[in-house]
């Protein structure tokens, strides 16, 4: 499968949160997936790559 890049709306939000926080919790990266439609795997991985 290949992967999904995230939308610009996605990027934003991301990029916000990572202002506020470097290691989200397990359950703020389950709230996001939820809210952006990502995998909490990939919001994860995006933070991961990000730091």
């Amino acid at each position: 499968k290949r992967r999904q890049r995230p939308t610009l709306h996605q990027l934003e939000t991301l990029e916000q949160e990572f202002q506020h926080n470097f290691y989200p919790s397990a359950e703020a990266r389950r709230r996001m997936a939820e809210q952006l439609r990502m995998t909490p795997r990939a919001i994860q991985i995006w933070f991961m790559n990000r730091r």
